[in-house]
């Protein structure tokens, strides 16, 4: 098809002296692209956001039951929210934890909604992080682990970030060997293209618990399932291999100075 057929369906506009640009996303200080936005009936814009989330709202307006005000008030919580988190994150990141604390405890039970859920999803990860984790705080986790279930990618997103939040240096006691339970169960019904990314994950969390030999097994099924996939990500799942190889090799050549 010529880019005129593409393009038929659509209005194609351009901004040359950023006038438009000034007027939406600056003054919405919107700085993602792409970001869409719905002007209503009455002129005024209704929502803001992602052109891939805006089927709902889009359909709201149109049929006049979208509630402006109630997302004015969202919006405006997400945003404080933001400049909250900016405070939250610098006395965690100055090791202030018992105000870190007050702060999360508060923020949890004054929040509602949304706001609530990330503020509460936040304390968890603080305490896992500062070394102040809880059954509660585990719980948490596999009830995500749980609830993303049959989905594939979200299971390996939340297993990457319990990953992430190890190697920073966060404690996370029996969760690794969950998330391995999780990730393993997802396997057979993933997408050919994401199945590398969770052999290696798998790998990864069986090599915090220093189990290597399990690490290496699941790290060769992810060079295998690479190939399969894009030649440099088998180069990256191949020099992980060799780096679990050389730690197995050199944990035996220490265990064999010890009993020497």
């Amino acid at each position: 098809a010529s880019y005129a057929e593409v393009t038929m369906p659509f209005t194609l506009t351009t901004d040359p002296d950023r006038s438009v640009y000034s007027s939406y996303l600056d003054a919405s200080e919107q700085s993602g692209i792409p970001t869409a936005f719905i002007v209503g009936k009455s002129g005024l814009i209704e929502w803001i956001g992602h052109p891939m989330e805006m089927d709902e709202p889009l359909a709201a307006v149109v049929d006049g039951t979208w509630d402006r005000s109630a997302y004015k008030k969202m919006i405006e919580a997400r945003e404080a929210f933001q400049r909250e988190m900016q405070v939250f994150a610098e006395l965690a990141g100055t090791e202030k934890f018992d105000e870190a604390q007050k702060m999360l405890d508060t923020k949890v039970t004054e929040s509602e909604g949304e706001i609530k859920e990330r503020w509460t999803s936040i304390r968890h990860q603080f305490h896992l992080m500062a070394g102040r984790a809880t059954e509660a705080d585990f719980e948490f986790v596999r009830a995500g682990l749980a609830q993303a279930k049959g989905y594939p990618r979200a299971v390996a997103q939340q297993a990457g970030n319990l990953y992430g939040m190890a190697m920073s240096g966060a404690d996370i006691g029996p969760l690794g060997n969950d998330a391995i339970k999780a990730l393993k169960q997802e396997i057979d019904g993933a997408e050919d293209q994401i199945k590398p990314g969770i052999y290696e994950l798998i790998a990864r969390l069986y090599a915090l618990d220093e189990k290597l030999d399990e690490a290496i097994a699941n790290q060769n099924q992810a060079v295998e399932s690479a190939g399969d996939v894009s030649r440099s990500q088998k180069r990256r799942a191949e020099q992980f291999l060799e780096e679990l190889k050389a730690a197995k090799e050199k944990s035996e050549e220490t265990g064999s100075d010890e009993d020497d």
